[in-house]
């Protein structure tokens, strides 16, 4: 079997790391239970009860193996 140079014949771990949509982080900081505000703007487009926006993955994720690629 020929391997990558990021993938190894055996076991292998993958990590995905999703991040949220900045408008999330903006709200979350106007709720009052928040512990700090972590965001600056100068827009205040959003109130603390503004909907949130669906984010991050949003159906399941599923790995299939790609024989036509070739690594040099």
């Amino acid at each position: 079997m020929r391997t990558g140079h990021f993938v190894r014949a055996g076991n292998n771990t993958i990590e995905i790391k999703v991040t949220n949509l900045c408008i999330i982080r903006l709200i979350g900081d106007l709720q009052s239970s928040a512990p700090a505000q972590f965001t600056h703007t100068n827009t205040r487009d959003y109130a603390k009860d503004s909907l949130l926006l669906t984010s991050g993955i949003l159906a399941p994720v599923a790995m299939q193996p790609e024989n036509l690629l070739r690594w040099r």
